[in-house]
Protein backbone atom coordinates (compact mmCIF):
# COMPACT_ATOMS: atom_id res chain seq x y z
CA UNK A 1 0.00 0.00 0.00
CA UNK A 2 0.92 3.51 -0.62
CA UNK A 3 1.00 6.66 -2.28
CA UNK A 4 1.37 6.19 -6.52
CA UNK A 5 3.39 8.58 -8.50
CA UNK A 6 1.02 11.68 -9.24
CA UNK A 7 0.00 13.20 -12.65
CA UNK A 8 0.01 16.39 -14.21
CA UNK A 9 -1.12 17.88 -17.92
CA UNK A 10 -3.90 20.03 -18.94
CA UNK A 11 -6.87 19.56 -20.92
CA UNK A 12 -9.00 21.86 -23.38
CA UNK A 13 -12.01 20.94 -21.27
CA UNK A 14 -10.37 20.29 -17.51
CA UNK A 15 -7.85 22.93 -17.32
CA UNK A 16 -4.78 22.39 -15.59
CA UNK A 17 -5.07 19.09 -13.73
CA UNK A 18 -3.35 16.92 -11.05
CA UNK A 19 -4.46 13.12 -10.22
CA UNK A 20 -2.89 12.01 -6.84
CA UNK A 21 -3.54 7.85 -6.93
CA UNK A 22 -3.04 5.40 -3.32
CA UNK A 23 -2.61 2.41 -3.88
CA UNK A 24 -4.11 -0.64 -0.86
CA UNK A 25 -2.90 -4.01 -1.05
CA UNK A 26 -5.96 -5.45 0.99
CA UNK A 27 -5.13 -9.10 0.33
CA UNK A 28 -3.05 -11.40 -2.43
CA UNK A 29 -6.14 -11.31 -4.51
CA UNK A 30 -7.95 -8.19 -3.49
CA UNK A 31 -6.56 -4.62 -4.26
CA UNK A 32 -8.28 -1.13 -4.53
CA UNK A 33 -7.04 2.06 -6.05
CA UNK A 34 -8.08 5.83 -5.06
CA UNK A 35 -7.51 8.92 -6.48
CA UNK A 36 -8.09 12.49 -6.00
CA UNK A 37 -8.23 14.36 -9.80
CA UNK A 38 -8.43 18.26 -9.61
CA UNK A 39 -9.28 20.31 -12.41
CA UNK A 40 -8.96 23.88 -12.66
CA UNK A 41 -11.99 24.12 -14.54
CA UNK A 42 -14.57 21.74 -13.65
CA UNK A 43 -13.31 20.89 -9.78
CA UNK A 44 -12.42 17.83 -7.43
CA UNK A 45 -13.17 14.39 -8.84
CA UNK A 46 -13.01 11.60 -6.97
CA UNK A 47 -11.94 8.05 -8.73
CA UNK A 48 -11.38 4.22 -7.49
CA UNK A 49 -10.97 1.03 -8.86
CA UNK A 50 -11.78 -2.37 -6.69
CA UNK A 51 -10.18 -5.83 -8.24
CA UNK A 52 -10.69 -9.16 -7.02
CA UNK A 53 -9.33 -12.56 -8.60
CA UNK A 54 -9.37 -15.99 -7.65
CA UNK A 55 -9.27 -19.24 -9.28
CA UNK A 56 -12.85 -19.34 -9.79
CA UNK A 57 -13.90 -15.18 -10.33
CA UNK A 58 -12.78 -11.98 -11.14
CA UNK A 59 -14.43 -8.77 -10.60
CA UNK A 60 -13.57 -5.25 -11.48
CA UNK A 61 -15.44 -1.97 -10.60
CA UNK A 62 -14.23 1.75 -11.32
CA UNK A 63 -16.11 4.47 -10.48
CA UNK A 64 -15.65 8.56 -11.31
CA UNK A 65 -17.71 10.91 -9.25
CA UNK A 66 -17.96 15.17 -9.98
CA UNK A 67 -20.25 16.04 -6.72
CA UNK A 68 -20.52 19.70 -8.45
CA UNK A 69 -19.17 20.12 -12.05
CA UNK A 70 -17.91 23.94 -11.93
CA UNK A 71 -18.99 24.38 -15.49
CA UNK A 72 -22.55 22.81 -15.58
CA UNK A 73 -22.94 23.04 -12.02
CA UNK A 74 -24.37 19.75 -11.49
CA UNK A 75 -23.03 15.94 -10.33
CA UNK A 76 -21.07 13.85 -13.16
CA UNK A 77 -19.73 10.58 -13.08
CA UNK A 78 -19.28 7.09 -14.62
CA UNK A 79 -19.97 3.38 -13.29
CA UNK A 80 -17.87 0.40 -14.91
CA UNK A 81 -18.05 -3.06 -13.64
CA UNK A 82 -17.00 -6.37 -15.34
CA UNK A 83 -17.75 -9.97 -13.06
CA UNK A 84 -16.90 -13.30 -14.62
CA UNK A 85 -16.74 -16.61 -12.86
CA UNK A 86 -18.24 -18.74 -10.44
CA UNK A 87 -20.74 -17.67 -7.69
CA UNK A 88 -22.23 -21.01 -6.15
CA UNK A 89 -21.57 -24.55 -6.86
CA UNK A 90 -22.94 -25.34 -10.62
CA UNK A 91 -23.72 -21.75 -10.94
CA UNK A 92 -21.50 -19.11 -13.16
CA UNK A 93 -22.26 -15.38 -13.55
CA UNK A 94 -21.49 -12.90 -15.77
CA UNK A 95 -21.59 -8.85 -15.89
CA UNK A 96 -20.68 -6.34 -17.98
CA UNK A 97 -22.26 -2.93 -16.95
CA UNK A 98 -21.17 0.50 -18.05
CA UNK A 99 -22.99 3.82 -17.21
CA UNK A 100 -21.95 7.43 -17.55
CA UNK A 101 -23.99 10.56 -16.49
CA UNK A 102 -24.53 12.62 -19.26
CA UNK A 103 -24.16 12.71 -23.28
CA UNK A 104 -20.81 14.76 -22.87
CA UNK A 105 -19.23 12.84 -19.88
CA UNK A 106 -16.40 11.11 -22.38
CA UNK A 107 -15.47 14.40 -24.79
CA UNK A 108 -15.57 16.80 -20.77
CA UNK A 109 -13.06 14.23 -19.05
CA UNK A 110 -11.87 11.29 -21.32
CA UNK A 111 -8.56 11.63 -21.97
CA UNK A 112 -7.99 9.64 -25.36
CA UNK A 113 -9.64 10.20 -29.03
CA UNK A 114 -11.49 6.40 -28.50
CA UNK A 115 -13.18 7.38 -25.08
CA UNK A 116 -14.35 10.72 -26.33
CA UNK A 117 -15.54 8.97 -29.73
CA UNK A 118 -17.88 6.56 -27.52
CA UNK A 119 -21.55 6.58 -28.75
CA UNK A 120 -22.97 3.14 -26.73
CA UNK A 121 -22.05 1.35 -23.58
CA UNK A 122 -22.54 -2.20 -22.88
CA UNK A 123 -25.07 -3.20 -20.37
CA UNK A 124 -25.17 -7.10 -19.75
CA UNK A 125 -25.99 -9.63 -17.40
CA UNK A 126 -26.54 -13.16 -17.94
CA UNK A 127 -26.46 -16.33 -15.30
CA UNK A 128 -25.89 -19.63 -16.08
CA UNK A 129 -26.39 -23.06 -14.28
CA UNK A 130 -25.11 -26.45 -15.71
CA UNK A 131 -25.01 -29.79 -13.49
CA UNK A 132 -24.35 -31.84 -16.35
CA UNK A 133 -28.01 -33.06 -17.05
CA UNK A 134 -30.03 -29.63 -16.83
CA UNK A 135 -28.70 -26.43 -18.28
CA UNK A 136 -30.37 -22.95 -17.39
CA UNK A 137 -29.30 -19.71 -18.85
CA UNK A 138 -30.76 -16.54 -17.83
CA UNK A 139 -29.82 -13.07 -19.76
CA UNK A 140 -30.05 -9.47 -20.35
CA UNK A 141 -28.48 -6.58 -22.55
CA UNK A 142 -28.73 -3.02 -23.09
CA UNK A 143 -26.83 -0.04 -24.36
CA UNK A 144 -26.55 3.09 -22.97
CA UNK A 145 -26.46 5.31 -25.67
CA UNK A 146 -24.18 8.42 -24.96
CA UNK A 147 -24.53 10.19 -28.62
CA UNK A 148 -28.74 11.30 -28.13
CA UNK A 149 -28.07 12.65 -31.65
CA UNK A 150 -28.15 8.62 -32.94
CA UNK A 151 -31.79 7.83 -34.26
CA UNK A 152 -34.05 5.37 -32.96
CA UNK A 153 -33.55 2.69 -35.76
CA UNK A 154 -29.77 3.14 -35.89
CA UNK A 155 -29.52 2.46 -31.95
CA UNK A 156 -28.28 -1.27 -31.10
CA UNK A 157 -30.86 -4.13 -29.72
CA UNK A 158 -32.11 -4.89 -26.76
CA UNK A 159 -32.31 -8.23 -25.13
CA UNK A 160 -35.34 -8.61 -23.13
CA UNK A 161 -34.92 -11.34 -20.19
CA UNK A 162 -34.01 -14.23 -22.29
CA UNK A 163 -34.31 -17.44 -20.22
CA UNK A 164 -33.30 -21.35 -21.47
CA UNK A 165 -33.56 -24.65 -19.63
CA UNK A 166 -32.48 -27.83 -21.35
CA UNK A 167 -32.27 -31.05 -19.84
CA UNK A 168 -30.12 -33.35 -21.58
CA UNK A 169 -29.10 -36.67 -20.17
CA UNK A 170 -26.11 -38.39 -20.05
Amino acid sequence: SGLLAPSFGTLGSTGFESTIPYYFNIAPNLDATVAARVMSERGLMGTGEVRYLSSRRESELNVEVLPHDIVDAEPRGAVSLKHSGAVAPKWRAYVDYNWVSDSQYFEDFGNSLSASSTTFLTQSASALYDDGWWHFAGRVHNFQTVNPNIPGASRPYRRLPQLSLSYLPG
